[in-house]
């Protein structure tokens, strides 16, 4: 490995097999460092022979996201080791985009990210990494409600993803980060055809499935929000993402009145990311829809302990849905969560 390092001019190298028996085949991939001959990542991918054209290129993007968060993660390892003097834009982007793959709402990474893309903008204004990044993170908080001043966030993540796309026209970070700021600006149909196109230049780009499912829900579709979240994890089933796809299909199922597998859902968010305000306000009125009070008033009181629970009542979280859709099945699962809510204790002013 390390003579094909040196031969090709390469840090890292993807060594494959396939090993068939019976109607099974099983692909294996590890990735290893040319330099050192470690080896950094390994997984296997099993599917029946008669489906193997059909799972190829399924099993194709399992592993390019895979390896995308393996390398990334340690590209961004081996950059932070080199004296700070000596990063330049692209070092601090990639090692901001690592941290924006391993965070969750509201986390430190999340805000290291944010300051990382603003450092590497002073530096290079041009960096589409870094745009992309940074713009991501503006339209990100708005969405969340995590920005002290919504507007100004999403107009500073509005230049920055047409600067981005002037640049680099087929980035599909940029449209991604493009599907955001439309999802940020109530325009879900929008944001959807923006979402698809990043997904058709790099299908194992995991993001703008999120912007798939949340546009779907949006505009009353949790059927497509959830295949589209099924899909995404089986791409990445041990993804850092994997919240976000959990609470989708929590909102989904709660959208179509499955009180029990919604709760089996929202219950997996909360572990995985037990700062995300969100998924405990659902659960809280899920829990209080079929009867579970005690339990709901508990979730309840939990949600407005978090530092990221911008809304603390019926009528702060009632106009807040408002604003996303008048769609009527998005507006009946609304009624529903307030309703929920109220039975377990949420005040009304």
């Amino acid at each position: 490995m390390k003579q094909i390092g040196q031969d090709l001019g390469v840090r890292y190298v993807l060594e494959g097999s396939e090993q068939q028996y019976g109607n099974r085949v099983r692909v294996n991939a590890q990735l290893i460092s040319a330099e050192t001959g470690a080896h950094l990542w390994a997984d296997k991918f099993d599917t029946d022979r008669a489906d193997l054209l059909t799972m190829q290129d399924e099993i194709v993007a399992r592993i390019a996201r895979a390896l995308d968060l393996e390398m990334r993660a340690v590209e961004a390892a081996r950059i932070a080791r080199t004296r700070p003097s000596s990063q330049d834009a692209q070092d601090l982007a990639l090692r901001g985009l690592a941290g924006v793959n391993a965070s969750t709402v509201a986390s430190a990474e999340q805000k290291a990210a944010f300051d990382l893309g603003e450092r590497a903008l002073q530096i290079d204004g041009r960096n589409v990494i870094a745009l992309n990044m940074t713009a991501i993170c503006y339209a990100g908080r708005a969405i969340t409600g995590l920005s002290a001043d919504p507007r100004a966030d999403i107009r500073q993540a509005e230049d920055l993803v047409a600067r981005a796309l002037a640049l680099e026209p087929n980035s599909y970070g940029a449209h991604y980060a493009k599907s955001l700021v439309l999802l940020a600006q109530r325009r879900p149909e929008e944001a959807l055809v923006e979402a698809e196109r990043s997904v058709a230049l790099n299908p194992s780009f995991i993001h703008p499935y999120v912007v798939i499912c949340t546009a779907s829900l949006v505009m009353g579709d949790p059927e497509k929000a959830m295949d589209i979240a099924d899909r995404s994890i089986r791409i990445s089933p041990r993804d850092p993402m994997l919240w976000s796809f959990y609470y989708n299909k929590g909102c989904a199922y709660a959208m179509l009145k499955d009180d029990a597998q919604a709760i089996d859902w929202l219950r997996r968010v909360v572990t995985l990311a037990p700062e995300f305000a969100e998924a405990r306000r659902l659960l809280a009125s899920e829990l209080a829809l079929i009867g579970q009070e005690p339990e709901a008033r508990e979730t309840l009181q939990r949600y407005l302990s978090l530092k990221t629970a911008r809304r603390k009542t019926i009528a702060q979280v009632a106009a807040y849905l408002k604003t996303l859709s008048n769609n009527p099945a998005f507006v009946a699962y609304a009624d529903r969560e307030i309703e929920g809510l109220r039975k377990a204790g949420m005040p009304q002013e």
